[in-house]
């Protein structure tokens, strides 16, 4: 409209000075022009900036016209393209138990099922309880009548395994270094050593569980093994716990007896490890006593079931979770 209303001032000057020139020429012309001829003279005149006002007018007119026309379409063009873009998002379609997750600004978003994460957390749930149950089994008796050393702390244990990590890596990594532990501290695992004959013994030497005199020592029994079977007779026979004797006063625990401030070189093996809860909590016993050793297949347990939960995580890595939210997206 600025360039219009400029042209229109020139134009218009033009016209100023083509009349003035026709005034000047009227009064310089000789008198005797008659009134037909000056009247023909003005016409002409008026013609020739009649043309020259409209060439030019019309013609930027005409570009003005097309450059606005093309603007009216750019800007259809990209409105329709915005609705396009647009459409998708609104035809989506969100359910009840559905989560949706702003992944990037392009409104690429992603659906988490609230029963599916509620499925996984209850699974999670109860295969750890499956293998407290396995580690704490009812084939290992307790030593005392107070609760048994795997009920007291397997708790602690499932505690810190149950707990949920920020990111699946961050699990990897950790599980990792347990389980590289337990391998370590498995292989320095004590086991009872069994023999028929001990060398060195004395003759007068008895073994405190099968009665023979001069074979073996109590803690190398072959006959009866077991820590917890072991206990079981000394309690029965009423003996000390400490020193595998009568002694004089409280027995079968005796609180005066020289042994019991001694420690149990099994015990010793596996405390600061990662199987130290397996110790029991019994005030102390003998070495023959200690049912330790028979638990060795409990530290394999724990490491079996690390070893699957890793390889597990470890099958998934980022592809398996983008698949899976694939498949929840779908």
């Amino acid at each position: 409209m600025d360039r219009l209303r400029i042209l229109l001032d020139a134009d218009v000057k033009d016209l100023e000075h083509y009349l003035a020139m026709a005034e000047n020429s009227l009064c310089q012309a000789p008198k005797i022009l008659t009134s037909d001829q000056v009247a023909e003279m003005f016409r002409k005149e008026m013609d020739i900036i009649a043309s020259k006002m409209e060439g030019p007018s019309s013609s930027d007119f005409e570009m003005l016209q097309t450059k606005l026309n093309e603007q009216s379409a750019e800007m259809k063009r990209l409105k329709e393209k915005i609705m396009a873009m647009e459409e998708p998002s609104a035809r989506d379609v969100q359910g009840d138990n559905d989560v949706l997750v702003n992944v990037t600004p392009e409104k690429v978003q992603r659906r988490l099922s609230e029963q599916k994460i509620q499925v996984e957390q209850m699974e999670d749930q109860e295969y750890w309880a499956r293998m407290v149950q396995e580690v704490s089994g009812p084939e290992l008796p307790a030593l005392v009548s107070e609760p048994s050393s795997d009920d007291e702390s397997e708790p602690e244990v499932k505690t810190r395994k149950v707990r949920v990590q920020p990111e699946e890596s961050d699990r990897v990594e950790e599980l990792a270094a347990l389980l590289w532990q337990m391998e370590r501290d498995f292989e320095s695992f004590p086991f009872r050593k069994r023999e028929e004959f001990s060398p060195g013994i004395e003759p007068d030497i008895k073994c405190a569980f099968c009665g023979i005199y001069g074979e073996h020592f109590s803690d190398s029994c072959p006959r009866i093994q077991n820590g917890d079977t072991r206990f079981d007779i000394i309690r029965g026979r009423l003996l000390c716990v400490y020193c595998l004797e009568d002694c004089p006063k409280d027995c079968p625990s005796s609180s005066t007896c020289n042994y019991k401030r001694r420690q149990c070189w099994y015990c010793n093996r596996v405390k600061g490890t990662m199987f130290e809860d397996l110790i029991p909590r019994d005030n102390g016993h003998h070495r023959s006593l200690c049912n330790v050793p028979d638990k060795k297949h409990i530290a394999m347990v724990r490491i079996t079931s690390a070893k699957r939960e890793l390889a597990e995580l470890q099958r998934k890595g980022p592809d398996g979770d983008k698949d899976n939210n694939a498949r929840s997206e779908e």
